[in-house]
């Protein structure tokens, strides 16, 4: 499948012309679309492809980075370095937003710190000292405690929780994950592996809310969440506790093929 993805995705940037291709922007795990998880191997994949037809990688680490999958940044369970990475969400552990970019040398060199032209988008809350100090304490507090070592530890336990919790019932098709991103596909107990509807999903979110849990929901999907999703809540086993509850549940939703952007 790496492979025959592989040629689409080069086939796909020779159609519109590389010259005309300024990149190719992916989750390293797909996210709101159901947690599709890309066998290891895809990403280095997409890496040689953009390199062979000199088109910039994009990694979107919005969800996927700081500790999320059990590493740093998902990119690294392929041993990839992007061109260019979004980051948000964890790199304050949600305590105040931020969001960044991070660059290859290779690319930030262009914009020398010493140019007397603006060479960036202005805007208001750049580099808002608050926020930044937020994020340097979670990070500083993440490596600390060992807390991606720990999401890593506590997403296998998971994982393995939920398979052994769920994985037999017949409105579960798949239990998969990376880290502590994690999920279960609802779908319909018939076999057919259809995902459930949408007055289903709905009734689910409400069950969750009623019991006590925060329930993100869509027409095709829901995901269920702990209170506290950030990896810098540290949680570790023990023999007489129960196993996580953080999971995400989502209908079985379709994988697109990864396009390529126009310059």
């Amino acid at each position: 499948m790496i492979a025959r993805r592989g040629r689409e995705l080069r086939e796909a940037i020779v159609r519109e012309g590389p010259d005309t291709v300024s990149a190719v922007i992916l989750e390293p795990v797909l996210s709101s679309g159901g947690f599709i998880m890309p066998p290891i191997g895809w990403l280095r994949k997409v890496r040689a492809v953009c390199d062979e037809m000199d088109v910039l990688m994009i990694a979107d680490e919005v969800i996927t980075g700081f500790g999320r999958t059990g590493r740093w940044f998902a990119v690294e369970h392929d041993d990839v370095v992007p061109d260019l990475m979004s980051v948000a969400k964890g790199i304050t552990s949600g305590y105040i937003p931020l969001s960044a970019s991070i660059a290859t040398r290779r690319l930030a060199g262009v914009f020398p710190d010493d140019t007397k032209e603006e060479n960036v988008h202005p805007n208001t809350y750049a580099a808002h000292p608050v926020a930044c100090a937020a994020a340097l304490a979670n990070l500083q507090i993440m490596e600390k405690d060992n807390l991606v070592e720990n999401a890593a530890a506590m997403g296998t336990r998971l994982l393995d929780g939920l398979r052994t919790a769920v994985g037999n019932s017949p409105l579960v098709g798949e239990v998969r994950g990376r880290g502590l991103l994690v999920c279960a596909d609802l779908v319909e107990s018939d076999g057919s592996g259809r995902p459930l509807d949408k007055d289903t999903v709905a009734k689910l979110d409400r069950k969750a809310w009623d019991r006590g849990a925060i329930v993100y929901a869509r027409a095709t999907s829901c995901a269920w969440r702990r209170r506290s999703a950030s990896p810098a809540k540290k949680s570790t086993p023990s023999s007489t506790s129960p196993p996580p509850r953080s999971a995400t549940w989502s209908a079985r939703p379709r994988a697109d093929s990864p396009q390529p952007l126009r310059r």
